[in-house]
């Protein structure tokens, strides 16, 4: 469960990253990409100095974890010795590839609040599912208007 919810974060954070990116011809964009790093956990934390790490794993061999890397990060990391492997989605599409063809086909993020499967369903879910991070906190009431 919690590497789910760390997925979900590191998704966020990626997708906040790629927005954030100049957007002057593209050129930002394709400069970052996710990856999955793998190696000594000392030489991982050298190396991504100023990175966020999500979903991170202790291996066998160290650690496992993901981040948003430009290609200078990703050389940086490979000379000293660290794995280091694109990140794709089901379909084979990098995290940048995804974006791309999301926003040519439009963002489409809407959701109803109240219909079975919207918003608050999703909401009463995760705090079922995860009692021991959320609690759910009604504020208010729909107030009804006199006709």
């Amino acid at each position: 469960m919690t590497f789910r919810l760390t997925a979900l974060v590191g998704s966020v954070v990626v997708s906040i990253a790629l927005l954030a990116a100049p957007a002057a011809g593209g050129k930002g964009r394709e400069g970052l990409q996710m990856y999955t790093v793998q190696g000594p956990a000392d030489e991982i934390a050298e190396a991504t100095q100023g990175v966020e790490l999500a979903g991170v794993e202790q291996t066998a061999r160290g650690m496992k974890a993901e981040a948003v890397l430009t290609r200078d990060q990703v050389s940086k990391l490979r000379a000293s010795g660290v794995r280091v492997k694109l990140t794709r989605n089901a379909k084979g599409q990098t995290v940048a590839q995804q974006f791309a063809a999301q926003e040519a086909g439009g963002f489409n993020v809407w959701r109803s609040w109240d219909e079975p499967g919207g918003i608050r369903d999703e909401l009463y879910a995760v705090a079922r599912d995860n009692p021991q991070l959320v609690k759910l906190e009604v504020l208010g009431r729909p107030t009804r208007v006199a006709s």
